[in-house]
C-alpha cells in the first residue's frame, strides 16, 4: 500500500519537472529568436505578441463590425454616416449605404476602411460595379458575420472639419490677367507684400478685392526706412504720418511682420504699431524669445498669429503641391485647419485656381486670411 506521502511527493515531482520543462521551452525560444536572423526573427516576435494573439482569439461581434464602418465614415469628417439599406439573406448579412463625394476617387474609401479593419482583425473584401460606380465594400469576421458597404459617389456628399488658408508669394511677377483670374475666382487668399515693392494702378484697384488680403512684411532699418521715402535722411522725421503712409500703399493690409536689423528705428515701430492697432491689423509672431519689438506688439493688444502655423510650400512645383495638399487635407483623420504660402510665380494661376475650386467642391472651407482671428489654433496668446 503506497503512502499519501509518497503520492504527494511523487506529485511534486511530476510538476516540478513539467516547470522545469515549461521553462526549458521559453528558454529554447529565447534562445532562437536571438540565433535567427532580424527578419525572422520579428516574424517570430510577431506571432508570440499578445496583441496579436488576441486578434486570433477575439470574436468579432456584430456591432464591432457596424462600429468599424461609422468609425470610417467619422474618420473623413463626411457630412452623412452610414445608413442600413437591407438586410441581405438573412439577419447575418446586413448592407450599409455610405455617401461619397463624387469627385474623390472611390479608392480613398477602400484603403482607409482597409486599413482600419486590419486593425480591429476584421476581414475585408471589395469590388466595383453598377451604374454609379459604387464601391461594395464586403466586411466579415471569424464568425462569418458579413456585411457589405455601399459606396455611391453623390454630388451633395462633403468632408467636413477642413480648412485651407493660401499666402501667395511673389505676386507682383504675374501678368496682369492672371492677377485678374485669381481675384474673379471669388478664393479668399492672402498676397505677401514687401517695401520695395508695391501694387499701383488696376493692380491695386484688383487687389482691393474683398477676397484678397495682403500682408506686409516690414524691413524696420533705419536706412531702408530712409531708401524707400518712409523717413527723412535728415532733418526729424513725423513718424504717425510716415506709419500711416506705409499703411496706405498696400490695399486690405491685415498682417504685418518685422525684418529686425542692427539699425532697428524703434519710434517708427512703435508709431507703425499704434497705427496697426487702430486699423485691427495683426502680428505674425515668429515663435522667437520675445524682443523688443514683439512686446511693443503684445502691449499694444495686436493679435498674434503663429508663424509656426504656416506651412512652407515655395520650393514645391504644382504636382507636388496638388499631391500633398490633397494627402494632407483629405487624408486627415481629424479636423484639419492648415495655411499654406505659395510661390505663385512659379506655377500657373489657372492650375492653382482649379485645384481649390476643387478642394472647396469636395468640402474644403477656404480661410480669410483677414479673419484668422475667428480662429484660435493660429493665435498665439501666451509669449
Amino acid at each position: 500500500m503506497i503512502s499519501n506521502d509518497r503520492i504527494s511527493r511523487k506529485q511534486r515531482l511530476k510538476t516540478s519537472k513539467n516547470r522545469n520543462a515549461g521553462i526549458a521551452l521559453v528558454l529554447a525560444v529565447i534562445l532562437l529568436l536571438l540565433v535567427v536572423g532580424g527578419k525572422y526573427r520579428t516574424r517570430i516576435g510577431n506571432a508570440l505578441d499578445v496583441s496579436a494573439l488576441n486578434k486570433i482569439f477575439q470574436k468579432i461581434s456584430p456591432d464591432d463590425v457596424d462600429s468599424l464602418v461609422f468609425q470610417t465614415a467619422r474618420s473623413f469628417g463626411l457630412n452623412s454616416l452610414p445608413e442600413v439599406n437591407t438586410a441581405v439573406a438573412g439577419s447575418s448579412r446586413v448592407r450599409f449605404t455610405q455617401l461619397w463625394p463624387s469627385r474623390m476617387p472611390l479608392v480613398i474609401y477602400a484603403r482607409r476602411i482597409r486599413e482600419l479593419s486590419g486593425k480591429s482583425g476584421i476581414g475585408f473584401d471589395f469590388t466595383q460595379f453598377g451604374e454609379k460606380d459604387s464601391l461594395v465594400c464586403e466586411l466579415f469576421s471569424r464568425d462569418d458575420i458579413r456585411k457589405e458597404v455601399v459606396v455611391i459617389p453623390d454630388r451633395k456628399a462633403a468632408l467636413e472639419g477642413r480648412f485651407l488658408g493660401i499666402i501667395l508669394k511673389d505676386i507682383y511677377k504675374l501678368e496682369h490677367q492672371e492677377i485678374v483670374s485669381i481675384t474673379k475666382s471669388k478664393i479668399p487668399f492672402g498676397y505677401l507684400a514687401k517695401l520695395d515693392v508695391f501694387p499701383a494702378g488696376d493692380i491695386k484697384t484688383q487687389l482691393h478685392s474683398e477676397w484678397a488680403a495682403s500682408i506686409l512684411n516690414v524691413s524696420v532699418s533705419h536706412k531702408d526706412l530712409v531708401r524707400y521715402d518712409l523717413l527723412k535722411s535728415e532733418g526729424k522725421s513725423d513718424y504717425p504720418a510716415s506709419a500711416l503712409d506705409l499703411l496706405g500703399r498696400y490695399p486690405n493690409l491685415a498682417l504685418v511682420r518685422f525684418e529686425r536689423s542692427d539699425d532697428t528705428d524703434y519710434l517708427f515701430v512703435e508709431a507703425f504699431i499704434d497705427r496697426a492697432k487702430e486699423h485691427k491689423i495683426g502680428y505674425i509672431y515668429d515663435n522667437r524669445t520675445p524682443d523688443r519689438i514683439d512686446s511693443l506688439a503684445f502691449s499694444a493688444g495686436l493679435t498674434f498669429i503663429s508663424h509656426g502655423k504656416i506651412v512652407d510650400y515655395t520650393g514645391k512645383s504644382f504636382a507636388e503641391i496638388r499631391t500633398d495638399l490633397v494627402a494632407e487635407l483629405v487624408g486627415s483623420k481629424n479636423p484639419n485647419k492648415t495655411i499654406i504660402t505659395i510661390d505663385i510665380s512659379k506655377i500657373q494661376a489657372q492650375k492653382l485656381v482649379d485645384l481649390i475650386e476643387y478642394l472647396m467642391k469636395i468640402g474644403i472651407k477656404i480661410l480669410y486670411i483677414n479673419k484668422l482671428n475667428d480662429h484660435p489654433e493660429f493665435m498665439t496668446e501666451d509669449l
